[in-house]
């Protein structure tokens, strides 16, 4: 047997073993051999939308994209890919993991932590204080990075209930189906005060339009303030010179 068919097997072995079968071992090495060939950095989003609302920036803003844009198949995979990455001595520096900040999203973001791996949310934790709603609230995917007003007018969004809010904030805190608005705790009673994205939860069946269609209508000026806070974050940490 060959050499360079040796390391095959043995590559398709880690892969296997270390993603619990949801990676295929092609869609693994295609990935792989995306990153190896390529003299960019590489940067690995969740999903499709993710990747959507990248591309359609820098198209917008034309300029080409500085990085490898890898779509993980959800927010699942991409702590196997790390995982998978780690083993084969895939150049830390230049991958960098995108994490909506979301339950699923924190998880993951822990997980590829672990595998020692560049990883950064969607929201710029580091610029809030800890008890900012948007913080605490853990919902902040990458369509959240718009402006409130945006979203409504495309109906992306929709008004959280009281009880996704209290649990949010505090999981100890028994929630009835009917909540006794007067007898909360104060610091749950500011819902109803709320005006921002904190208040607000995206609509799973509106992404498809608006990371297709939506996003290229919009004022290049005044709706991608976020999202290009966020760009400069990912090719900072990609060092990345623009």
């Amino acid at each position: 047997m060959k050499e360079g068919e040796i390391r095959k097997i043995k590559k398709k072995e880690i892969i296997e073993k270390l993603s619990d079968g949801i990676m295929t071992f092609d869609n693994a090495m295609s990935v792989i051999e995306q990153i190896q060939k390529s003299t960019k950095p590489t940067l690995m989003v969740e999903g499709r939308y993710d990747k959507l609302h990248r591309e359609n920036f820098y198209a917008l803003k034309r300029r080409t994209i500085p990085f490898e844009l890898i779509d993980c198949g959800g927010a699942d995979n991409m702590r196997h890919f790390a995982i998978v990455f780690n083993q084969l001595n895939i150049d830390k520096e230049r991958v960098l993991f995108l994490c909506d900040y979301d339950e699923k999203g924190i998880k993951t973001y822990n997980d590829v932590k672990n595998q020692k791996y560049k990883v950064i949310y969607t929201l710029d934790t580091q610029s809030l204080s800890k008890n900012d709603d948007k913080k605490r609230l853990k919902n902040y995917p990458i369509e959240m990075l718009y402006p409130l007003e945006t979203l409504k007018k495309h109906n992306l969004v929709e008004e959280i209930a009281l009880s996704y809010y209290i649990d949010k904030l505090n999981k100890n805190l028994q929630i009835e189906k009917s909540l006794d608005f007067s007898k909360l705790p104060e610091k749950y009673k500011a819902f109803s005060k709320l005006q921002g994205k904190e208040k607000y939860k995206i609509k799973e069946d509106k992404k498809s339009i608006f990371a297709n269609e939506v996003i290229k209508t919009l004022d290049l000026n005044n709706d991608f303030k976020e999202l290009e806070n966020l760009i400069e974050r990912i090719e900072k940490s990609l060092q990345i010179n623009s």
